[in-house]
């Protein structure tokens, strides 16, 4: 009889050489977080690293982005109600890590910009820079800036500008 006792793990990391990866999801798996959330849109971003198990190497063309519209999915009756005014929501989860979403409302046909700036009023990240139609939209931020490169913890300050409305919120990122 050969027992040993119980082992408990809490964490396993497994380094294998690989020639690729790849991720599959399916674009109603996206689409239901933006129908769960009442939103028309969601906007995914993300960075691609590569590691030999001692260095880690970032994609030099990241971050990558998709946008999920919904829209199109959605029925005459059940459909979304088009805002009455422009507003920015609180981010949430809020203090974050490691990702957050950024929900935002647009009336009316606009040209909408959401940045990020650091404590010292620079930019970071510019999160959107489109013409939207009206709708609720959602952008998930992974906490990066303009290069793929991940932020440090503290506060940091998003903003939307969106014809003539601009509004300010604070997060916090917490590692």
């Amino acid at each position: 009889n050969d027992q040993h006792g119980s082992v408990y793990v809490d964490e396993v990391h497994l380094a294998s050489p690989l020639v690729e990866t790849s991720m599959f999801t399916t674009y109603e798996d996206l689409a239901q977080d933006a129908l769960e959330d009442g939103v028309s849109e969601i906007m995914y971003a993300w960075n691609v690293h590569a590691t030999d198990g001692f260095a880690v190497t970032p994609s030099l063309n990241g971050p990558r982005m998709l946008t999920v519209n919904v829209e199109g999915l959605l029925d005459v009756d059940g459909g979304l109600a088009v805002p009455d005014v422009f507003a920015l929501h609180d981010n949430y989860p809020n203090p974050f890590n490691p990702v957050t979403n950024i929900t935002y409302d647009i009336p009316e046909v606009s040209d909408v910009k959401i940045e990020v700036f650091n404590l010292a009023g620079q930019r970071v990240n510019t999160l959107v820079n489109k013409q939207h139609e009206p709708g609720r939209y959602r952008i998930v931020w992974n906490a990066t800036n303009d290069y793929g490169q991940q932020l440090a913890s503290g506060m940091y300050i998003y903003r939307i500008s969106a014809g003539d409305f601009v509004s300010v919120k604070k997060l916090i990122l917490m590692k």
